[in-house]
């Protein structure tokens, strides 16, 4: 049962993630760390869900929120991306502008 299960705040671990998430630059890897920190209990709510409609619940509350966290992270990595390709045009035309005057 969902009772049994050790303590983990999972309130707490989202809201830290949610705070790196909503800053203006965040660091995946301190992100990975807290996820790393849900492992288990989300393993441990998979076996309860078996038989506790609250865990079930939780589950599919912890689903919705990584998809829509990916989602915030894909978005981040397309704008990153996309400066970038940005950047190398603007470096390129530069260089081409210089070699031809």
């Amino acid at each position: 049962m969902l009772s049994q299960l050790p303590p983990v705040n999972i309130d707490l671990i989202v809201s830290e993630i949610e705070a790196l998430l909503s800053a203006e630059h965040f660091d995946p890897q301190e992100i990975s760390c807290l996820l790393s920190n849900l492992d288990s209990t989300i393993a441990d709510l998979a076996v309860a869900a078996k038989s506790d409609p609250l865990a079930v619940e939780q589950l599919q509350t912890l689903n919705h929120w990584f998809d829509k966290t990916r989602q915030h992270i894909l978005s981040e990595h397309t704008k990153v991306v996309t400066n970038l390709k940005e950047l190398h045009t603007g470096r390129k035309a530069s260089h081409n502008y210089r070699q031809n005057t």
